[in-house]
């Protein structure tokens, strides 16, 4: 049985930025959590496809940054950023998720945008799942 006023969405490394696309354009997704898949982001248009026709190729820029996506798209549903200290550059995740929170904070709900930086690299170990999915149940 699925509550449809209740979904959460949680996604790993290419399923943590699939976890803030899906966010972004299905707004019936109160919350989710992003392990290891913010920092890649800004690299995303090697993924993109060029539409036919278009002159750019795969390495184009997809026209917004992770910054856009969260405080323009997702804010003010509850997001986790899970960005271990061996992953990528967990300072610039942390400089984008501050230039974010004011989106939060202007709804009245900045407790709903969390950053999580523990020790390690490009892993989302058990102990750090528990916590984040009793964070997850905590917002629905």
């Amino acid at each position: 049985i699925v509550d449809k006023n209740n979904i959460g969405l949680e996604g790993h490394s290419m399923g943590g930025w699939m976890t803030l696309f899906s966010m972004a354009v299905e707004t019936r997704l109160r919350v989710g959590i992003v392990s290891c898949g913010f920092q890649g982001l800004n690299g995303v248009g090697q993924y993109i496809r060029p539409r036919p026709g278009s002159t750019g190729g795969p390495e184009q820029d997809p026209g917004f940054s992770r910054t856009q996506l969260v405080k323009d798209l997702i804010a003010p549903r509850s997001l986790l950023i899970i960005s271990p200290t061996q992953d990528d550059d967990p300072e610039a995740v942390r400089r984008d998720v501050e230039l974010a929170r004011p989106s939060y904070a202007m709804d009245g709900r900045a407790e709903c945008l969390k950053l999580w930086i523990p020790e390690g690299r490009h892993r989302f170990p058990s102990d750090i799942r528990a916590r984040a999915y009793d964070w997850l149940e905590g917002w629905l």
